[in-house]
């Protein structure tokens, strides 16, 4: 959506589930989302056009961030892993586990050498 003439310019395509998180590159140039139906995708911030569709997780995506410097991404997941991406090849990096519920939010740090995340709690 444009913020300044309030019409709609890019739309959901791509996604077969409800897009639970949205994210911006720091350069602007992108943005990603976060689905359902447990893909990431990396869009064109100006023609709307699909970039990459990001697949790993064994669930739903709630949430994603991209680091500071842009190169990378990280998802949250309802499988209960974190894991991140290099945001130009979509290529996985690493996956982290130790969650006992699902993963809602992901965030890096300032520097981008930190990843925190939070999740839901089993009972």
């Amino acid at each position: 959506m444009d913020v300044a003439t309030g019409l709609e310019t890019l739309a959901w395509k791509g996604h077969s589930g409800v897009v639970f998180s949205v994210a911006f590159s720091p350069d602007g140039k992108r943005f990603a989302s976060a689905s359902q139906d447990g893909t990431l995708k990396v869009w064109d911030a100006m023609t709307g056009q699909e970039t990459l569709t990001l697949k790993g997780h064994s669930g739903q995506l709630f949430g994603m961030a991209f680091s500071p410097d842009g190169k990378r991404l990280a998802s949250a997941s309802g499988d209960q892993t974190v894991k991140v991406w290099d945001a130009t090849s979509g290529q996985e990096m690493f996956t982290f586990k130790g969650h006992s519920a699902w993963v809602q939010s992901v965030a890096f740090s300032p520097d981008g050498k930190r990843l925190a995340s939070a999740s839901g709690i089993r009972r």
